[in-house]
């Protein structure tokens, strides 16, 4: 389960420092709209999974209705990137990073429990508190030096195909996820 937890997790960095790097115009206020959207789904994420164990989160995951809303979700982001791709205009590619992305999400919160466990602390909202917030200064980070590094670089096809790839990743992985 931790090995799919971080094949979603470097999958998603990729397409978001990707998709907010290309951002060509107002670049910078991209990512502060990325990290104040994301923190905000992210405290909603971490505040409802601190109501379950770590078994029941799991088990959650196993039910159908949750598994075909994780998997529909996934269609549409990846839809959304092909739509894009296909575009004249590209520019607004960068809103699918704005997206939550439930395997994202979903990633993140199990990661941070295992994470509590390993350390032996019992304040598993804590450390998804600050994996979350330590995920979107990575991605931040990260989008500001590709900027910064490649500040010509507009393949936008290229970073389409990512988007895609990350949705297809996290579509793949709740079959596996919920096996587990």
């Amino acid at each position: 389960m931790l090995f799919a937890c971080f094949v979603v997790i470097c999958i998603f960095v990729l397409r978001d420092v990707f998709l907010l790097g290309v951002a060509s115009q107002r670049g910078y206020r991209k990512l502060l709209i990325y990290a104040v959207v994301s923190s905000s789904y992210l405290t909603v994420a971490v505040i409802a999974a601190s109501t379950f164990s770590f078994s029941a989160m799991i088990h959650a995951l196993r039910l159908p209705f949750v598994c075909a809303a994780i998997i529909a979700f996934h269609i549409v982001l990846w839809r959304t990137a092909v739509w894009f791709k296909n575009k004249p205009v590209h520019d607004g590619m960068w809103l699918i990073a704005l997206t939550p992305a439930p395997m994202l999400i979903f990633s993140l919160l199990v990661t941070s429990y295992v994470l509590a466990g390993l350390s032996g602390s019992d304040k598993t909202v804590t450390w998804s508190a600050l994996f979350s917030a330590g995920w979107i200064i990575f991605v931040c980070v990260g989008a500001a030096a590709f900027r910064f590094a490649y500040r010509g670089w507009q393949d936008h096809t290229f970073v389409a195909d990512l988007a895609a790839a990350a949705s297809w990743t996290g579509l793949m992985i709740v079959p596996f996820a919920s096996l587990t």
